[in-house]
């Protein structure tokens, strides 16, 4: 499973983004936490003591200064970008949270239930990164390393006994109580043996939400926790990786030091249909709605993949190709798009080929559409479905474009692929499956 997110998380960038950053410094991160190198074995008893470096001891313990209330904002916007020093608001957690950087951070995913700051050189999870993060679940601490579609979950209100329960080999250090935003927080470090014997999906589990995105520890950097307990609610975890930065730890407390909490609230990520919040998640067959614009619906017509990303809605093939749905809001330079027309004269800025396709039957809106020839991908920016800068829609070498004129404006679907004129006709055939299907809904 993570072996193919990350290589559809290459294939839908390739389409969304034409500079979103990352060649410039920030490090970005995948649905899953990336695995180290180590190779994946089958036998899972763990590895003996090892010597293994220390972390540095905690700047920061028992009680911290209460930060006060909440600010106002601004709230945290975008992914995959450089982000400016000052205090941020995020509610993507379902418990109202703010911070405070100075110098320079990038925000890597920044989705329901888990929002990640990171130093601009991060290299990838685990490397000077903050990572906020709502759990539905604690792995099996007796057994962290089994698959994470098999970890049932250990109960969320029993931190301690999680960590009484793990193998020796896994080093919990510097375990000790203290506040994140006048809450109480259950502290810990933990470092695992260059030696230590991964499992095929991970290397030691230790939180997810709903089984989309979770967080774990590996060989090669040193981990700081603070489990903050929710009530009666779900808590809040906060990752802290060092990579090979000895300071690191110190770098993050500081900005511990500012974090403030409201009232913790519901998870944000229905546990029976997460994808409703956003995130790229696997869908079983049948009807599902997703977060474009108000809320669409459609019936798939198998299990797939739906990356999505703050508006696009994007559903995956064997084949090389998406079919991608989205409320455009301007064309690729900034300028409003309104109407059909407007979405097809931004598309036409492009130095491809763009013809009028043949009318369709079985549409549920008036639709144009239009054929998209080029000799590669182009890499040119037409539409933009939020405001994160340079991020947008790029199509690919061969693309179907329908502009469905709907209630809430034009409705931009592609299907879309890099592949052979084989590869095209399976993408559009599941856009024509797809489409009469399409409805509009009201999504919370």
């Amino acid at each position: 499973m993570q072996i193919r997110t990350m290589l559809l998380l290459v294939v839908v960038l390739a389409i969304v983004a034409t500079a979103c950053g990352d060649g410039g410094g920030g490090a970005a991160t995948t649905t899953s936490s990336v695995a180290p190198t180590t190779a994946p074995v089958t036998d899972t008893t763990l590895a003996p003591e090892t010597t293994t470096s220390t972390p540095p001891p905690p700047t920061t313990r028992g009680p911290r200064p209460d930060p006060g209330p909440v600010a106002d904002g601004p709230t945290l916007e975008g992914q995959y970008t450089a982000i400016a020093p000052g205090t941020y608001r995020t509610e993507r957690l379902g418990w109202p949270l703010s911070f405070s950087i100075t110098g320079e951070w990038w925000v890597q995913p920044n989705e329901p239930g888990r929002v990640v700051i990171t130093h601009p050189d991060s290299i990838g999870p685990g490397d000077r990164d903050i990572v906020f993060f709502r759990p539905t679940f604690l792995a099996d601490p007796h057994n962290p390393m089994a698959a994470l579609d098999t970890q049932d979950g250990w109960e969320l209100t029993d931190i301690e006994g999680w960590l009484d329960g793990l193998a020796p080999s896994i080093s919990i250090r510097n375990r000790s109580t203290s506040t994140i935003g006048s809450y109480d927080a259950t502290v810990f470090d933990v470092t695992l043996p260059d030696n230590f014997p991964c499992g095929p999906e991970a290397c030691v589990f230790f939180a997810h939400n709903a089984r989309i995105a979770f967080i774990d520890f590996f060989p090669g950097n040193d981990f700081r926790v603070y489990w903050i307990d929710g009530g009666e609610r779900e808590p809040l975890a906060i990752w802290i990786g060092s990579g090979a930065v000895a300071d690191w730890f110190a770098t993050a407390e500081t900005v511990l030091d500012t974090v403030a909490l409201g009232d913790p609230g519901p998870h944000p990520l229905d546990p029976d249909a997460p994808w409703e919040g956003g995130v790229p998640a696997d869908v079983p067959a049948g009807y599902a709605r997703f977060p474009a614009g108000d809320g669409i619906g459609f019936t798939l017509d198998q299990e797939r993949f739906v990356f999505q990303n703050n508006g696009l809605v994007a559903v995956t093939l064997a084949v090389s190709g998406v079919v991608t749905f989205f409320f455009p809001i301007s064309d690729g330079s900034g300028d409003p798009v309104a109407t059909v027309d407007e979405v097809e004269e931004a598309i036409r800025t492009s130095s491809a080929e763009v013809a009028v396709g043949e009318p369709e039957p079985d549409l549920p809106f008036d639709a144009r559409v239009l054929d998209y020839r080029a000799p590669g991908f182009e890499g040119e920016l037409l539409l933009k479905w939020d405001d994160t800068p340079d991020r947008g829609a790029a199509m690919d070498r061969l693309a179907r474009i329908w502009i469905l004129d709907t209630p809430r404006g034009p409705l931009v679907v592609t299907a879309q692929t890099e592949g052979d004129e084989a590869e095209f006709e399976v993408v559009v055939a599941l856009a024509r499956q797809l489409l009469p299907t399409l409805e509009l809904v009201d999504l919370p």
